[in-house]
């Protein structure tokens, strides 16, 4: 594999220690590569999938944006598929059951799998049955048994997390009816590594993905990519469609089409990403020097949302408690803990609510959340003057008093090719 950049050693990035944890953390190298065969953008090093999923501190209903977000696939897959009250609903990575719970208006017959175990009483108070357990062929026959084949299987960014993702498409396979649709949502390589986008680099995405490696892929589990949309999430997300290869399905346009796009990207040319490295260098090198100019001129910064994506942003950079004093987050799992890597103190939006005197210097790692975030923020009333750096999409410093307009993420419509469930 060629490599195209690291970040240094980073711990789990959803570990978030408590004070006596910090010295136990166990750092791996994060090093993206690409292989010079099949373009397939993956990591050069892997942590137990055990170490990063049997205790999950990422709640998919820890955003009010995400929660609209699921709400909103759910109306339009039960438009587009015509869901029914026999229709059977799977979700792998089902977590806290937000997305599965949002389709109960129209069927019961939904069930996550996760192997998240700390997140079973979360599911279950939404109504959401849960198998705590990773997808493989052996749980995929076991479910088979117990519940039948599914009309619909759902996977929002969590197949790049298993390193046997061929396994993991065959397990997949087992479990779909002949004329099932598997949706999967991942981060679109041409939009975020080809970019120089490294905040979703951490050792749970094992694979950065694009159609063209996707289609390939899917293709060797007997499953055919029929449809294809991009979404804004994530900073730039796949949201691929695929049935059964021996059902014959119909293909939509738009395969064909972005297959083409990503090759005049330039997804195919090894060259490509090698330029991708020097301006993840210069990015991390800015970030760094523009939060140490915040101090400077604020004498304390504070960082607003700990999440994954922040946690490579902190460890990327190097900004420790040298400098950033506190991050803010509104999950209560992390909160009392710390980020992992950097240690800075995780606290909630109370804390922060409670100072006398508020820090007027944030840099923003939930970018991805702006609008809700620092709707946030001007709802503490006194923070008015402050300025905040956005790292992305593009590096940036804002004046909270100038942030307008809220953000939106529409749902695409229903294709032409859309198949009904039956």
């Amino acid at each position: 594999m060629e490599s195209l950049f690291d970040l240094g050693n980073v711990p789990s990035v959803n570990s978030f220690p408590t004070t006596e944890q910090i010295p136990h953390e166990r750092p791996a190298l994060l090093e993206m590569c690409v292989c010079p065969h099949c373009t397939l953008v993956q990591l050069s090093t892997t942590i137990a999938k055990e170490d990063l999923f049997t205790e999950y501190r990422y709640l998919s209903s820890a955003s009010q944006t995400q929660i609209r977000y699921l709400g909103d696939l759910a109306a339009m897959l039960a438009k587009r598929f015509t869901l029914h009250e026999h229709s059977r609903i799977l979700e792998v990575g089902s977590n806290d059951g937000t997305l599965l719970a949002a389709f109960l208006p129209w069927t019961k017959h939904i069930l996550g799998i996760d192997p998240a175990k700390n997140l079973v009483p979360e599911a279950s108070s939404r109504g959401v049955p849960m198998v705590a357990d990773f997808l493989t062929e052996e749980t995929a026959e076991q479910i088979t048994k117990e519940h039948g084949h599914f009309d619909i299987i759902l996977g929002l960014n969590v197949y790049a997390h298993n390193p046997d993702i061929g396994a993991l498409l065959r397990a997949t396979h087992t479990l779909l009816s002949p004329d099932g649709t598997f949706i999967l949502e991942a981060v679109n390589a041409s939009k975020t590594i080809l970019r120089g986008s490294y905040d979703t680099v951490y050792h749970e995405h094992v694979f950065c993905y694009s159609l063209t490696a996707l289609h390939t892929l899917y293709a060797r589990a007997g499953l055919t990519v029929v449809d294809v949309e991009e979404t804004p999430m994530q900073g730039g997300s796949l949201r691929v469609y695929a049935q059964r290869t021996d059902h014959h399905p119909t293909i939509a346009p738009a395969v064909a089409q972005m297959l083409d796009d990503e090759r005049a990207d330039g997804i195919t040319n090894l060259g490509t990403y090698q330029r991708v490295g020097e301006s993840v260098r210069q990015h991390i090198h800015a970030l760094r020097e523009g939060v140490e100019e915040l101090q400077r001129r604020h004498g304390r910064v504070w960082a607003l949302g700990a999440s994954a994506r922040g946690v490579v942003i902190l460890n990327a950079g190097k900004l420790d408690t040298t400098v950033i004093e506190c991050i803010v987050d509104d999950t209560p799992l992390k909160q009392g803990r710390h980020v992992p890597g950097v240690h800075i103190p995780v606290v909630g939006w109370e804390t922060l609510r409670a100072l006398p005197k508020k820090p007027t210097a944030f840099l923003l790692t939930a970018w991805n959340y702006e609008r809700e975030v620092l709707e946030k923020l001007q709802r503490l009333g006194d923070v008015h003057e402050a300025e905040i750096i956005v790292p992305f999409p593009a590096l940036r410093t804002v004046a909270l008093q100038r942030v307008v307009a809220e953000e939106t993420y529409p749902i695409p419509l229903p294709t032409q090719n859309a198949r009904e469930v039956r």
